[in-house]
């Protein structure tokens, strides 16, 4: 199953609920570049990787300025390009969007160790 909900002039997040994938996925309308990450804890990785909580880093992604090259775009996923008050800005930016609510929706919760809603590290 896939729904797909717009990032205003950015492009949009698609969830992928399947067993396979079980992911977030932004599209570049730009570009056509895509970012996948996970949307649910890595039970490999335990509850200490930020993994299961991409929608800042994906927004934030989506809103740097794209080159119309799919792969210079996609290799700006990177801590440098997107550090974490760049994330939780993007973050807080589409909750407002009001365009996003399954795809915040679909995120594992914060761990108790985690301050605020954005993890420090990028997943």
């Amino acid at each position: 199953m896939h729904e797909r909900e717009a990032v205003a002039d950015f492009g949009y997040i698609t969830i992928n609920k399947n067993i396979n994938a079980m992911s977030l996925d932004a599209h570049c309308d730009r570009c056509r570049g895509a970012i996948n990450r996970k949307f649910e804890e890595h039970a490999k990785l335990g509850s200490r990787r930020p993994q299961g909580r991409p929608m800042g880093a994906l927004l934030a992604w989506l809103r740097l300025e794209c080159t119309g090259d799919p792969d210079v775009h996609r290799a700006l996923y990177d801590p440098i390009n997107l550090p974490h008050v760049l994330r939780l800005e993007a973050r807080e930016w589409g909750h407002n969007l009001g365009t996003l609510r399954s795809c915040f929706a679909a995120e594992r919760q914060p761990f108790a160790h985690e301050v605020g809603l954005e993890p420090l590290e990028l997943p």
